[in-house]
């Protein structure tokens, strides 16, 4: 079950979803009529508006060089009033944090309102200091089998309307070494 408050952490290789199960999540925090298991409902105000652009989801991605720019934007988020019930604050790259800026996101982590929740996503959970992992519950993406990367892949040009042919699904898939968005983001560069 998710637990709309506190920390979650996700790593894995890139491409294999953290960002995707990130705003799964926040969606699933944010709705405001979940199914018994905890998904959203696709039905409500919040799961709708989350398709276009919610205000309850802030994604910030601290791989740009500037950290500690990044973390005094984060404390100014997480100080300020949400505009909705629960807020859900994503830190991507969250590994490439230098060690004074993850101190001031360690402090906004514990200062944080109650109804925020921070989820951390890393290529390498090494590169998130033990105070930080000692906040979170972890969670490893790893990627999919074969199967699972052709079913995911399928499902993925179906939805996006892209004719394809099996045998070029078949390379697509096989070069993505499992990884969910690769074989979309391969077709989409080929083109």
């Amino acid at each position: 079950a998710l637990n709309p408050l506190g920390s979650k952490s996700r790593s894995g290789h890139a491409g294999v979803g953290k960002r995707t199960v990130a705003r799964l999540y926040a969606k699933a925090v944010l709705c405001e009529g979940p199914s018994p298991e905890d998904a959203p409902c696709n039905g409500c105000a919040a799961c709708k508006d989350f398709e276009m652009e919610s205000l309850g989801y802030v994604e910030l991605d601290v791989c740009d060089g500037r950290g500690a720019e990044r973390a005094r934007e984060l404390i100014t988020i997480a100080r300020s009033q949400p505009w909705t019930d629960r807020r859900v604050i994503a830190i991507a790259n969250a590994d490439a944090y230098e060690p004074e800026a993850f101190d001031v996101l360690l402090k906004t982590l514990e200062e944080t309102p109650s109804a925020t929740t921070f989820v951390l996503l890393a290529r390498d959970l090494k590169g998130i200091r033990l105070a930080g992992q000692s906040r979170c519950v972890i969670y490893r993406l790893r990627p999919l089998g074969p199967a699972e990367a052709k079913q995911q892949a399928r499902a993925l040009f179906d939805s996006h309307t892209i004719v394809y042919d099996e045998r070029v699904l078949d390379v697509l898939v096989a070069m993505s070494q499992g990884m969910p968005a690769m074989p979309l983001s391969a077709y989409c560069r080929a083109r």
